[in-house]
C-alpha cells in the first residue's frame, strides 16, 4: 500500500492541482461533520497550488485533500445502489477508479463528448451520476475512506453508458403523426414539421452538438417506429450526413445518432403524447 506522501507526490507529478479541504481538522471542523469536511479552507483555492510538504502536513493535521478535476476530464460520482451494482458488473481494468465512503469516483477523459456539465443527471445506463467537470473538485486519497483501486497515466474516454441521458425535448402536438403518410406516400405536414426539427437539432451550435445528435436521432427513430418514414428511405442517410458534418470524429457522431434512432424506434411519435419524458 502506498504511503500518503507517495500518493500526493503522484498527483503533483501529473501536474494535478490539489486543494486543502477542512476534513476533520480541529480548527475548521471540530464537529467532524462529513459534508463540512469537503469545504476548501483557502480563499481563492482555484488559483492556489499547495506543495507536497504543505499537503502532507495538512493531511497529518486531520485535513482532507481535494483534487481539481483536470482540464478535458470529468469525475463521475456514482453512489446509488443501482449505479454501484452496474459498476461492479461492468468494471473495466483500464478505468481509473477511486473508492469513496458512499460509492466510487471514475475519472475519465471527455474527448469529443459535448454538453456535460457539473450537475447530477440520469445516465444512459439508467441511474443517476453526479458529473464533476474541470474546475470542480473531488476529495481524494489519502483523505479518510478514499482509496484509488486503479489510477492510470492515460485516462480512458467516458463510456457511452455513463454519458448523460439526452434531454427529451417535448414534441409539439403539431409534430405527432397519427396517419402521418398521405395516400400518395408523401410525408404529411406533421411529419414535415418533425423532419425540419430533426434537421435543426442536427445543426446545433458548438457545445450543444452531442445532445442535438442524440435528440435528433430520437425524433428520427420515433418517425421510423411510427411507420411514417421507412428506415431505408434515402432521407435517413441524408439527415444523418447533416448531423455528422463538421465533426472531428464522424464515426462517433454517426454512432451517437444511430443510438438515438434505435431508442427512438421504441418510442414511436404519436404513441407518447406527453412529450418529455421521465
Amino acid at each position: 500500500m502506498r504511503t500518503p506522501q507517495e500518493i500526493l507526490r503522484g498527483y503533483l507529478q501529473r501536474r494535478w492541482q490539489l486543494v486543502l479541504l477542512a476534513g476533520y481538522h480541529p480548527r475548521y471542523n471540530s464537529r467532524r461533520d462529513y459534508q463540512a469536511g469537503k469545504a476548501p479552507v483557502q480563499t481563492g483555492w482555484p488559483r492556489l497550488r499547495p506543495s507536497l510538504d504543505e499537503a502532507l502536513a495538512w493531511h497529518i493535521a486531520g485535513g482532507w485533500i481535494g483534487l481539481v478535476v483536470p482540464s478535458g476530464c470529468v469525475a463521475l460520482d456514482i453512489d446509488t445502489p443501482s449505479g454501484i451494482a452496474w459498476f461492479e458488473r461492468n468494471l473495466n481494468p483500464a478505468w481509473s477508479v477511486q473508492k469513496t465512503p458512499n460509492g466510487v469516483h471514475l475519472l475519465v477523459a471527455l474527448n469529443d463528448v459535448e454538453g456535460i456539465t457539473g450537475a447530477t443527471h440520469m445516465c444512459n445506463a439508467g441511474f443517476k451520476i453526479t458529473y464533476r467537470t474541470d474546475r470542480n473538485m473531488i476529495a481524494v486519497a489519502p483523505s479518510p475512506g478514499r482509496e484509488w483501486l486503479s489510477l492510470h497515466d492515460v485516462l480512458v474516454p467516458i463510456p457511452y453508458e455513463l454519458q448523460p441521458e439526452p434531454r427529451m425535448y417535448a414534441i409539439p402536438a403539431s409534430a405527432t403523426v397519427g396517419a402521418a403518410v398521405t395516400a400518395s406516400g408523401a410525408p404529411s405536414h406533421q411529419v414535415d414539421c418533425t423532419l425540419r426539427a430533426i434537421r435543426k437539432l442536427f445543426m446545433a451550435p458548438v457545445g450543444e452538438k452531442h445532445f442535438g445528435r442524440l435528440n435528433g436521432g430520437l425524433l428520427l427513430g420515433g418517425l421510423i417506429g411510427a411507420g411514417s418514414l421507412a428506415q431505408d428511405d434515402p432521407l435517413v442517410p441524408e439527415l444523418i450526413s447533416v448531423g455528422v458534418e463538421n465533426s472531428n470524429t464522424p464515426y462517433k457522431a454517426e454512432k451517437t445518432i444511430w443510438w438515438g434512432i434505435e431508442r427512438g424506434m421504441q418510442r414511436p411519435i404519436g404513441q407518447n403524447q406527453e412529450g418529455s419524458g421521465r
